[in-house]
């Protein structure tokens, strides 16, 4: 095989992997887009205040339910978070201590697998249609009639 036939493959392989990378990205997203869904459906609002941090800048909370205080550590940091904070949260109602945040920042993972997914397809599909245009070229310099 020639240089061209060794790039036309690379390319095919680069279009496959980047298509079949995004897919498995719309995949998740949609997957953590459900259990969101599904969780704001069954989980309580709620207003909690931030109390500490721990070393790696995640807070801890506080919040009332059914007259007794909850105190625990919520999965979702933010550099606008601070001590003292009244926030937005959900808790499980059959675990008072399974808690998530409401609004825009609780549908931060799917909207980066979303995002991330349409990026790969993109690159994924540029590189096919590069490869298309190559191989197109290849076979207009060899005197093939290209359609």
């Amino acid at each position: 095989m020639d240089q061209k036939q060794d790039y036309l493959r690379i390319l095919k392989i680069i279009s496959i992997v980047f298509c079949l990378v995004g897919i498995v990205f719309t995949a998740i997203g949609g997957l953590t887009y459900k259990d969101m869904r599904e969780r704001m459906e069954t989980y309580i609002p709620v207003t909690a205040e931030i109390t500490d941090f721990d070393r790696d800048d995640y807070p801890y909370i506080s919040y009332t339910v059914d007259g007794k205080t909850y105190e625990t550590r919520l999965s979702y940091s933010s550099t606008t978070m601070r001590l003292g904070q009244k926030i937005e949260i959900a808790y499980d109602p059959e675990n008072p201590y399974e808690v998530i945040k409401t609004g825009a920042g609780g549908y931060l993972l799917p909207i980066i697998f979303g995002g991330m997914s349409i990026l790969f397809v993109v690159i994924g599909i540029l590189v096919a249609l590069a490869r298309r245009r190559a191989k197109e070229k290849e076979e207009q310099d060899n005197g093939f009639i290209v359609y």
